[in-house]
């Protein structure tokens, strides 16, 4: 699973915003699916620069980064032929973000100088 948050520090959903919200920069991990919320076993991760105001976070960078991602995960695998773990979290690590609030949406992009139409 491609994850558009640090983890662990951004389990859940829309973490991308909740990051930029907090000052901190984008990222995507790359895990293995388990039971829980985003807790598994980390494969990679990266930080991407704020996104331009001029882009759509949700259907363009946030599918970009999560695609960027899985490319280099994927050339490791045909490299070396097999996908390692770089690390394992805890559940109790980090913080559930849930859905985020359109009013906290509009906030964020308002902050990288983009209008909002949504």
């Amino acid at each position: 699973h491609m994850h558009s948050g640090w983890l662990p520090s951004y389990r859940g959903s829309t973490t991308l915003y909740y990051a930029l919200l907090n000052g901190a920069g984008p990222g995507v991990t790359a895990i293995f699916l388990d039971p829980g919320i985003d807790t598994g076993p980390i494969l990679e991760r990266r930080l991407f620069p704020v996104p331009p105001n001029w882009i759509d976070v949700d259907l363009a960078y946030d599918s970009a980064i999560r695609a960027d991602l899985l490319c280099q995960i994927m050339a490791g695998y045909r490299d070396k032929g097999r996908i390692e773990e770089i690390g394992t979290q805890s559940s109790d690590e980090g913080r559930i973000y849930y859905v985020i609030h359109p009013v906290l949406k509009h906030i964020v992009l308002l902050s990288l100088g983009k209008e909002c139409n949504d």
